[in-house]
């Protein structure tokens, strides 16, 4: 956990931290994982809050049927876009290996989680909301500034 807010005010030293540490398809395994529960964390309070006000359906079920294609085809999914990433980049000539891309990819997540997960929690209080609004504006400027 240390590492990941260590990692926003210096990402890309953070991420060759993490190319030093991470030497198998296991560690990138375990990113995509994290980032799949960080993405069914942040998605958890939107979803209870439309279901308990819009559908006719258990809570209870709708949860796990959202935790199942999270935890199961969601990292099917982030390999699926990252491969395609890959052969963008490799068209346009890039020079990262499939394995540096892909922990680039899922390390972004791990380290962008606490501001999805936030981003989560607002959406399903305030829906519709001007606050929720102002907060996504807030995290955009936040992640231009990350980004340059």
């Amino acid at each position: 956990m240390t590492h990941i807010f260590l990692a926003y005010p210096g990402f890309s030293e953070s991420y060759r931290q993490q190319k030093k540490l991470a030497n198998s398809e296991r560690d990138l395994l375990l990113f995509a994982f994290t980032g799949s529960l960080i993405l069914f964390m942040a998605n958890l309070p939107v979803q209870v809050a439309k279901v308990s006000n819009f559908v006719d359906m258990d809570v209870r079920v709708h949860v796990g049927l959202i935790g199942f294609v999270s935890l199961f085809f969601l990292p099917l999914f982030l390999y699926l876009f990252s491969g395609l990433l890959y052969l963008i980049f490799k068209f346009f000539n890039g020079s990262a290996s499939f394995f540096e891309l892909r922990l680039a990819l899922f390390w972004s997540l791990n380290v962008a989680g606490p501001l999805i997960i936030l981003d989560g929690l607002l959406g399903g209080f305030f829906i519709n909301n001007v606050a929720h609004h102002v907060f996504m504006l807030l995290r955009f400027a936040k992640i231009v500034q990350f980004i340059q």
